[in-house]
């Protein structure tokens, strides 16, 4: 599938080694077993963005508590629910149709977003509304976008 797409290692940002360590493909494929489990891959076109970062402390963290998220037209849903694994949070797009499902990876130092759209809605208003905001908002942090279809 996408693991072609997950770097093991790469020089990045002034020559720092960022490896990408197996916690990242075991959450992403984790992703795909659930959606194969209850039948959510068929009627949903799912994009996942890969987010490489710089710096400390989570991008997950600072974009859940940004006010300016919702100049963006995002709007902040679930964040941290009790009996759900830390470091998650969804968003949903206020015009465009889908959501957003965050996951940060402290070690790595990698959002991993999974956009979800259904009822056979296009990723790209979301998509373009939450890149904007990554790029306006979090740019000296980021390193890497990449961006993936299944």
């Amino acid at each position: 599938m996408f693991t072609s797409c997950f770097v093991r290692s790469r020089k990045l940002a002034k020559g720092r080694d960022v490896a990408l360590s197996a916690d990242v493909q075991r959450s992403y494929h984790s992703w795909i077993a659930k959606d194969l489990a209850t039948g959510e891959s068929e009627s949903a076109m799912q994009t996942v963005i890969q987010v490489i970062t710089s710096g400390r402390g989570s991008l997950r963290e600072k974009i859940m508590t940004d006010p300016q998220l919702r100049k963006f037209d995002l709007i902040p849903t679930e964040h941290q629910r009790p009996g759900r694994p830390h470091g998650w949070a969804k968003i949903h797009g206020e015009a465009a149709h889908g959501a957003i499902n965050l996951e940060w990876h402290g070690r790595t130092g990698v959002l991993t977003c999974r956009v979800v759209t259904k009822l056979g809605h296009k990723p790209h208003s979301i998509i373009g509304d939450f890149i904007d905001y990554l790029l306006a908002r979090h740019q000296s942090r980021i390193l890497a976008i990449h961006i993936m279809r299944r």
